[in-house]
């Protein structure tokens, strides 16, 4: 037998060997990737819901501060009735997390039920902290800013505390051409009136007003922007994969821009997106369930006109 035909199968599983090392140094990255997002999940619910529950446990339950939301009402409910809070602000959540999971589907709103429980706990485990100060205006700005900070953080990791969240996705359902921050304003407006007619104060107005200014802001800072427009281009091969969970799952337009690559002329699909700062973490995880090897490009936008942002008119 020739030289040349006894070494073809040597090559063979040459070539098989190196197939099976590049697919085990595939799975190890891609295994190693899911467990830092696990440990980065774990240490932002850690720290966003100590954060969250301290804000209420120290400054607004003490001083009779409601910021809008399941907690605003649980504070209400506390000065009027004397109610636990986190019981509180768990009773409110059922009722919105079954509905939203029976229109949605419960995969939506398993991070949703995770955050609701975590701060729901923080807030009952806290209890020991002491009032830090009886002035109210101190409790209403210092509150507001360690809120803002720990409900940034949840948010960033696509986790949310629940009441409010559920109520502008079921608003938003039935009425789609609301914006999202026209939605949230509303519903916050309506839990501080609420919350005021349950305390008999109308003092209270002024300083929920000025508290959800405050978090509000503070809550953008930790996002680094969030609601402003950012672009996503995906290079990949699986654009057509890439592209429907990104329309379907996170309810987004998508245009698919054919692109030819300069060095060895191969003809891409490029996937072009527009996204929300705090969507970026959703459509990560999407992109690598479809392609780890894709390239991405995040660039901001200063504006982002149209269905889903800002209107354009």
């Amino acid at each position: 037998m020739p030289k040349s035909e006894e070494r073809i199968p040597v090559t063979e599983q040459t070539l098989h060997g190196k197939k099976e090392k590049k697919r085990e140094k595939g799975q190890s990255k891609k295994k190693n990737r899911e467990m830092r997002d696990i440990w980065q999940d774990a240490i932002a619910l850690l720290v966003g819901s100590a954060l969250f529950s301290a804000a209420l446990n120290l400054f607004l339950t003490p001083a009779g501060i409601a910021l809008g939301g399941a907690s605003g009402l649980a504070v209400a409910a506390n000065h009027a009735w004397g109610l636990d809070v986190s019981t509180v602000i768990l009773l409110l959540n059922v009722p919105l997390f079954c509905l939203s999971a029976a229109v949605y589907g419960f995969s939506f709103c398993v991070k949703t039920l995770i955050g609701t429980i975590s701060t729901a706990l923080g807030v009952r485990f806290l209890t020991f902290l002491p009032q830090v100060s009886n002035d109210k205006l101190l409790c209403c700005v210092f509150g507001a800013v360690v809120m803002g900070i720990g409900t940034g953080i949840l948010f960033n990791r696509d986790f949310t505390t629940g009441g409010t969240d559920h109520i502008v996705w079921l608003l938003r359902r039935v009425f789609p051409q609301l914006s999202v921050g026209k939605t949230v304003l509303m519903v916050d407006a309506a839990v501080v009136c609420i919350s005021a007619l349950l305390m008999r104060s109308y003092e209270s107005l002024f300083y929920s007003a000025l508290g959800i200014a405050i978090y509000s802001y503070v809550l953008e800072l930790v996002q680094d922007g969030s609601q402003r427009g950012e672009l996503l281009w995906v290079v990949t091969r699986q654009h057509e994969a890439i592209g429907q969970r990104l329309a379907t799952q996170m309810r987004r337009g998508v245009t698919l821009v054919p692109g030819k690559g300069y060095w060895g002329g191969t003809e891409w699909n490029m996937v072009l997106c527009a996204i929300r700062k705090n969507e970026f973490y959703r459509a990560r995880q999407i992109i690598l369930a479809c392609d780890p090897n894709a390239f991405v490009i995040l660039l901001r936008a200063s504006q982002v006109l149209g269905e889903g942002f800002s209107p354009f008119a």
